[in-house]
């Protein structure tokens, strides 16, 4: 897939203001080394923070603008789209991980995962469908089943059975594999992989604290709120879980609401 200069559709300016920031000229770096994983207090608060901005103020134009550029331009749009939860821009996406477009579909995985509806498990489906086969390419198949699998065991599918059983598709896939992926791997610990970049990023928030919740309470949560898993974020008052993201999510609980209690910010 062809990338376009966002000069030449009138949208240069996103390149300084979300790829390079000033006060973050190596943002693109942090993000496809997964870098910012391994902050310490207070720099991991302050990079967190500033990109939850960012994925809030930037416009459906120039995120679109940002994914259809060279890959430090594509990483970082798909990076704010995964954390702004910008679904509109699921379709751009979709395209940009079937075109294997810049070499870096793990952040095309992470969002679809990120957005967790059945169209972005049957989207995944179709790739590893299409992908798997073609043990030649070693694009970013594992995280394409890592990011199903999640979204497998929170909307009650099973898509990734057909792609995981003994001497299927991801089997004869990995076989060959020469690169990163140590012998050792399972489906499971691509999952967890998965859960553990969903999780950091579902304790992002501008206005709240990260959600400290057991697995089994963020599940109670949902089934409470009637949402899904990946839904479930802090309150900004008091930090308990609730239906933070997504469709008829709100910013803080019924009780933190009545009480008109005070939003606890990060900063």
């Amino acid at each position: 897939m062809k990338s376009v200069d966002p000069r030449t559709i009138g949208m240069g300016h996103v390149v300084p203001r979300y790829v390079a920031p000033a006060h973050e000229p190596l943002r693109y770096l942090q993000l496809m080394s997964l870098a910012f994983y391994r902050m310490e207090e207070p720099e991991q608060s302050a990079f967190v923070r500033t990109l939850v901005v960012d994925a809030a103020v930037a416009s459906d134009a120039e995120l679109d603008a940002l994914l259809r550029g060279q890959w430090r331009f594509s990483l970082t749009g798909t990076w704010l789209c995964a954390v702004g939860l910008r679904t509109r821009l699921r379709g751009r996406i979709a395209e940009l991980l079937f075109a294997g477009a810049n070499g870096y579909c793990n952040a095309y995985c992470l969002a679809l995962a990120r957005f967790g509806t059945l169209e972005d498990a049957q989207i995944l489906s179709a790739y590893l469908e299409r992908y798997l086969p073609r043990t030649d390419l070693r694009w970013e198949q594992s995280g394409a089943l890592g990011a199903l699998l999640r979204l497998d065991a929170g909307l009650g599918t099973d898509y990734a059975a057909r792609f995981t059983v003994p001497g299927g598709l991801w089997d004869g896939w990995f076989a060959g594999w020469t690169g990163w992926l140590p012998s050792g791997w399972t489906v499971e610990r691509l999952r967890d992989t998965t859960d553990a970049l969903c999780d950091f990023h579902d304790g992002w928030t501008t206005y709240g604290p990260p959600l400290r919740a057991t697995p089994q309470e963020k599940s109670e949560a949902a089934a409470r709120f009637g949402c899904a898993v990946w839904n479930i974020g802090p309150c900004a008052g008091c930090a308990a879980p609730i239906h933070r993201y997504g469709r008829g999510s709100t910013q803080a609980c019924p009780t933190c609401r009545r009480a008109g209690r005070p939003a606890i910010r990060t900063s």
